[in-house]
């Protein structure tokens, strides 16, 4: 079974309800680690990605080799620091984190329900 049979299109995943989490990267080295954790934020169909300080961001090489195309449609945005990041976050409050557990859940069984 090919992974790409269960990728959305950029335009699904722009439509398509998103889990509540963000990963804020902060000075990450390796752009192929960065592509993975984008990667990993496709696969959850998570709210986006916060590249802070001196990791780098997409179209960089070596994230496009270990992305495998999820950098182009996972939401990202640069910062200076982790804690502008976090600051922002902040102002836009993403939903509170109440049962936060249970929506985690309920959206990891509603992708493996998907994907079989």
């Amino acid at each position: 079974m090919s992974p790409e049979r269960h990728r959305l299109s950029s335009d699904a995943y722009a439509d398509a309800p998103k889990l509540a989490v963000r990963f804020v990267l902060e000075n990450i080295r390796s752009g192929q680690n960065v592509g993975a954790f984008f990667r990993t934020g496709d696969a959850f169909r998570i709210d986006g990605i916060d590249l802070c300080g001196y990791t780098v961001n997409p179209p960089h090489r070596d994230i496009l080799k270990s992305a495998l195309g999820s950098s182009e449609h996972v939401p990202w945005r640069g910062h200076e620091s982790a804690l502008n990041a976090i600051e922002v976050l902040r102002v836009r409050r993403l939903p509170n984190r109440r049962n936060r557990t249970n929506r985690v859940e309920h959206h990891v069984k509603r992708l493996v329900s998907e994907a079989w």
